[in-house]
């Protein structure tokens, strides 16, 4: 006898012979895939959640064909051509079989209802959370307009007072703080005076004014375009009369004096720079632009360090 214990004629059957192994053995397996396969289909043509049922199947069915392989090794291996199984009951295993389906099914409909209730509850749950989140919203949009109201009234949210506000904060992050000038037309040059006062002391604002001028006359292609009057009577007034210097005025007076003017204002770029690149950071100028600040309208001021 094999190594697989005492032999139970009841319940037990033998084959012997190697010659009818495969025959006789084969013709088992078949008839229990074929049985299983019916179960197997049935199962899944039956079923609502099709692809959890498929991947039990799948798992049956590769249990079913590894113990095929075992039975067939066993076989072949033993000692003297026989092997033990358990007699093939498909009528008793069909009854088994439907009562796994049957508990399948149920378990399948249960869980299908505690799904759908699971997601009418995180589909309320969500609905609740986006209203609440909404409601959160609309409260903290009606304090700011409040709140902006209020500084509105207060003086606090003019442009002057928004304006102000940008400058002192970018002026602080470069270590410097507003120097006003005289806003009377020649605020610009003035600032840039201001500016220079370390390396030119007796420059004034009508040299300034000279410069620019003389600059724009050897440069006329390059300015012409950017005027609209013509660029020899505009010389003549920015000379002769207190005219409002710009970004003209500015990039002539960069380009004469071989140095790099810095222009910081609220509004973005926060930095404007005429000139070329200078790596000496002392011989750099910086003034203010500001648009709202002063009653008169545009002006310029300079800066010092704080």
């Amino acid at each position: 006898m094999s190594e697989e214990g005492d032999f139970n004629p009841e319940t037990q059957i033998v084959i012997k012979s190697i010659s009818l192994l495969l025959e006789e053995l084969d013709d088992r397996h078949a008839k229990e895939t074929k049985y299983y396969e019916d179960i197997f289909q049935k199962r899944i043509s039956e079923a609502v959640n099709k692809k959890r049922i498929k991947k039990e199947v799948k798992k049956e069915r590769d249990d079913l064909d590894d113990r095929h392989e075992k039975e067939k090794s066993r076989l072949l291996f033993s000692e003297n051509d026989e092997i033990i199984l358990a007699k093939l009951s498909l009528e008793e295993k069909e009854s088994i079989a439907d009562s796994k389906g049957e508990e399948s099914e149920k378990s399948e409909e249960t869980n299908a209802q505690v799904e759908k209730e699971s997601k009418l509850s995180k589909t309320a749950k969500r609905r609740l959370k986006k209203e609440q989140e909404e409601k959160e919203r609309k409260e903290r949009i009606k304090a700011a307009i409040d709140e902006e109201n209020e500084k509105f009234l207060r003086g606090e949210l003019t442009p002057a007072a928004v304006e102000k506000e940008r400058l002192n904060n970018l002026l602080k992050q470069n270590g410097l703080k507003r120097k006003s000038v005289p806003s009377d037309g020649d605020c610009m040059f003035s600032s840039l005076v201001h500016q220079m006062k370390k390396n030119r002391p007796r420059i004034s604002v009508e040299e300034l004014r000279e410069i620019a001028a003389e600059h724009l006359l050897k440069n006329k292609e390059q300015f012409a375009a950017f005027l609209e009057s013509d660029i020899e009577l505009y010389c003549q007034k920015l000379v002769n009369e207190p005219i409002w210097g710009g970004q003209i005025e500015l990039t002539a007076l960069a380009a004469a004096l071989e140095t790099r003017i810095r222009v910081i204002q609220a509004e973005s770029p926060n930095e404007l720079f005429f000139g070329e690149e200078k790596n000496d950071e002392e011989k750099l100028l910086t003034i203010i632009y500001c648009r709202h600040l002063y009653a008169s309208g545009e002006h310029y001021d300079s800066v010092e360090a704080i």
